[in-house]
């Protein structure tokens, strides 16, 4: 939500985010060595505030740790101003880990005891956070209540800066109810405060606000010029981080003003920064937007490559919506993709993605919504029963009832044609299906379509996949002991698993050779993390035959998983009993790294680990000597 936004750029905006950084975890370390000198209690609680303060954003619960220390020492030292500062640092670490409840309880108790002593910057200050609690949990007269409370005190005390972060708090809370006349009037006021006092900083980041404000209310021209304002801000100011958000902003504009390909250069700009500062939420809303656009344009020309575009970048947007628990990207992305798989003709994936797309929905807009709704409809079928009531002329009242019975039968016969309309459809779809179900379960879908427009499906080279090579240790003297039906059975068993797995990461199945299983990621359709997905699929593989190993101990295998990154030629092999297969050195590569692993234990080249060892655990193997391809750098996944 963008009050929360606000209030987290204010602390930590400019101008260079990786370095607060460093300097952030300075100061922690520095604190840390300080706190065992420290003998007497109250300088002990200014350093546990200091701490808790310092670990709010990076790590709440450490944050947590070392605020209850603090509090238990003003408890001890009978101090209420101690006791304030803790209750208050307390009640937004809870608040940056969610628990909202756990937030206003800590903040409430610090905001009593500003009262009590009168300390009118505390209470200010109080109320502010408390307006964020409420307004993240979408209470929005709540949030208002308290900014607008915490906007009087600091008027009446001078605070001019936060009486400007109140106001843009404030327009942050209209902009979420949708309210963009009252969200603009509050910017514009903020906007104010902070040109006289000449914070460059803030300044830049309301610009931004009051564009993405037009952007909502579709005066695309002002909201450009307020944008290439921010932009030409933040480039001064050395923010080049936040600069993803000025782009995707202005891709929106040029979306909605039809200019397609201008909104897919900024959505690109947008993209490009945001992975250079690993920023995963700008990342994901990247994705997302260019998806939508592909899948638009897609529409209105019936271009099967743009479907694959736009669902290779929903897909993207999905996997890291699903890594940071981002439930608004993964419903709208969800969306996109039912859409977009539909039109391909996969429609059991439609369905699937629809479904998907319902379930976080309904996370978002959650009990507590519900019941506002709820409190909105019954004020809506009063003003209607009122109005109803008020109605002298009884004719009227008839007509209006004759009307809405005519609607009524409308509907109903509309429904019906509908209906049968849509039995006609299915049985279609049915048949269609029946002759596509087997060429669909041999070839990717994508080669599949391109077989039945040309008759052929051309080789591609393919220059980022990596490839799964997995085989189970001993099998030859383990099938010795297996009548043939016991080792098909556990064979497909672990295979029909197998398959499950990568199909979660849009992994592509190969063919399996005996007891061998090659898959590959990036291919047909390009996939930007195409090494994660297969690291994270060959975990969740590890895991299923280890679990299956401890429940069925000697009658089952273990395994051994390789895989590598590289280039490969892909495509159809004969005319008869034709098979999709892949080609290449990184395809004897990824065979190397399984040959050399060890069971239960996930091996990965230098080339992959490059790709994947910002997201996990690895532990460095040395040079290990690979048959024909002489001494190769290896690793095992840890986690």
């Amino acid at each position: 939500m963008k009050a929360r936004i606000f209030y987290l750029l204010a602390l930590a905006f400019f101008p260079a985010i990786v370095y607060a950084q460093l300097q952030g975890q300075q100061k922690i370390d520095s604190l840390l060595k300080e706190l065992p000198r420290q003998k007497d209690d109250a300088a002990k609680a200014e350093i546990d505030l200091s701490l808790s303060r310092a670990y709010q954003f990076v790590d709440p619960a450490k944050g947590i740790e070392y605020g209850s220390k603090a509090l238990s020492i003003a408890e001890q030292l009978k101090s209420d101003s101690l006791r304030a500062r803790a209750d208050g640092i307390l009640g937004l670490s809870y608040f940056n880990m969610s628990e909202y409840a756990k937030a206003t309880e800590y903040m409430q108790a610090a905001l009593k005891i500003n009262k009590a002593h009168g300390n009118k910057k505390g209470q200010a200050g109080n109320l502010n956070d408390l307006g964020m609690v409420y307004g993240e949990q979408n209470n929005y007269p709540k949030s208002l209540e308290y900014f607008f409370e915490a906007l009087n005190i600091n008027e009446q005390i001078g605070n001019k800066d936060w009486a400007g972060r109140n106001m843009v708090n404030i327009g942050n809370i209209y902009l979420d109810e949708g309210n963009m006349d009252k969200a603009l009037e509050y910017h514009q006021k903020g906007l104010k405060v902070f040109e006289e006092l000449n914070n460059k900083n803030l300044i830049a980041m309301i610009t931004l606000n009051i564009g993405d404000i037009y952007v909502n209310m579709k005066n695309y021209p002002m909201a450009l010029d307020n944008l290439n304002k921010a932009l030409q801000m933040l480039e001064s100011l050395g923010a080049k981080a936040v600069e993803s958000s000025c782009y995707l902003s202005m891709g929106k504009v040029y979306t909605g003003q039809g200019k397609m390909e201008q909104a897919m250069e900024c959505y690109l700009k947008g993209r490009d920064i945001a992975k250079e500062f690993e920023d995963k939420s700008r990342l994901a809303a990247a994705y997302g937007y260019l998806g939508e656009i592909y899948f638009d344009l897609s529409k209105g020309s019936g271009n099967r490559a743009q479907l694959y575009k736009a669902k290779a970048y929903a897909d993207s947007a999905i996997v890291i919506g699903n890594e940071i628990g981002d439930l608004e990207t993964l419903w709208q992305n969800n969306l996109i993709l039912s859409g977009v798989v539909s039109l391909l003709g996969d429609y059991k994936g439609a369905f699937i993605a629809h479904q998907q797309y319902t379930l976080y929905k309904d996370s978002i807009f959650s009990k507590d919504n519900a019941m506002k709704i709820g409190r909105l409809e019954a004020k809506s079928e009063y003003d209607k029963k009122h109005f109803a009531d008020s109605l002298k002329n009884e004719e009227v009242k008839h007509t209006a009832s004759l009307k809405l019975r005519n609607q009524r039968r409308l509907i109903y016969l509309g429904g019906a044609a509908v209906l049968v309309l849509l039995v006609f459809i299915y049985f279609i779809v049915k048949e269609r299906r029946k002759s596509e179900r087997l060429l669909l379960n041999i070839l990717p879908s994508e080669v599949a379509e391109e077989l039945k427009r040309k008759g052929e499906a051309e080789a591609m080279m393919f220059d980022h996949v990596t490839v799964l090579f997995t085989d189970f240790v001993n099998f030859t003297a383990f099938s010795e002991h297996l009548s043939p039906k016991q080792l098909v059975d556990e064979l497909h068993s672990c295979f029909k698993a197998f398959d499950e797995i990568i199909s979660k990461y849009n992994i592509e199945k190969i063919k399996t050779v005996g007891d061998a299983y090659l898959a590959v990621a990036g291919l047909p359709v390009l996939d930007n993390i195409h090494a994660a997905h297969v690291v994270s699929a060959a975990q969740e593989i590890r895991d299923f035959m280890l679990l299956r190993k401890e429940q069925r101990g000697d009658k089952t295998f273990e395994v051994r998983i390789g895989i590598h990154s590289g280039s490969v030629v892909a495509g159809i092999v004969g005319v008869k009993k034709f098979a999709y297969d892949i080609w290449g050195d990184t395809v004897n590569i990824a065979a190397r790294m399984e040959q050399n692993g060890e069971p239960g234990k996930i091996n990965i080249s230098q080339t992959t680990y490059e790709l994947v060892k910002d997201k996990f655990k690895c532990t460095y193997r040395g040079e290990v000597d690979a048959k024909n391809k002489g001494k190769l750098s290896m690793y095992f996944v840890e986690s």
